[in-house]
């Protein structure tokens, strides 16, 4: 779900869906692609937070080219 309906709807007045909702899902895509691009590896730790998942990266190693 995505604010007031599934991300795969489109903005209108009528579902109040954020306007830039397409904007942020296509930064955080370009994110993780960066992430892979830049490092050849990364260790991540899991846990919890009281909004939910949460996720450290303790350890990255940059990429060789």
């Amino acid at each position: 779900m995505w604010s007031n309906g599934p991300e795969t709807e489109r903005a209108s007045v009528a579902n109040k869906q954020c306007a830039g909702k397409d904007f942020v899902v296509m930064v955080a895509r370009l994110f993780v692609v960066e992430l892979f691009r830049r490092y050849d590896s990364f260790d991540i730790e899991v846990g919890t937070s009281p909004l939910g998942a949460k996720i450290t990266l303790t350890s990255l190693k940059k990429a060789t080219f």
